[in-house]
């Protein structure tokens, strides 16, 4: 019997999968029915649920989606894995101050979040996991 699959997701996943108007929400729910499917371990870094949350209630207005996402992450079958000093230490790893703006302190915790746990993807649509992490991403699956 093959092992379960490790996935740690990032916010784009997670706000891809809420929001109609995303450009990968249609891509992001099917990754999301195939982790059901293959019966994947997916972690979800605590400091990633604060973050999506409060993008859709700041930058997608959107504070009805904010409060049901958090109470989808209230539930104790979710794997929420705490953003303490060992994730901030090994985020240092992959954190560049003088790269793009676009891969942030954020990103990094998801990548040492995922090299805790081996995971065997990253539920993102950022290359920067591939490129600068060498993970593989969950669209890989499908």
């Amino acid at each position: 019997m093959n092992k379960s699959p490790i996935v740690v997701v990032d916010s784009d996943g997670i706000i891809a999968q809420g929001n109609l108007a995303d450009s990968n929400h249609e891509i992001a729910v099917k990754i999301a029915e195939k982790l059901v499917e293959i019966e994947a371990k997916v972690i979800y870094p605590s400091c990633i649920v604060f973050e999506s949350t409060t993008t859709m209630f700041r930058k997608l207005n959107n504070p009805q989606m904010a409060a049901g996402t958090l109470l989808v992450f209230a539930d104790p079958d979710m794997i929420i894995e705490p953003t303490g000093q060992d994730i901030i230490t090994g985020a240092t790893k992959y954190f560049d101050p003088r790269a793009t703006k676009k891969n942030t302190s954020f990103d990094c915790a998801v990548a040492a979040v995922a090299d805790k746990y081996k995971a065997d993807y990253i539920f993102s649509f950022d290359d920067f996991y591939v490129k600068k992490c060498g993970y593989k991403l969950a669209k890989d699956l499908l």
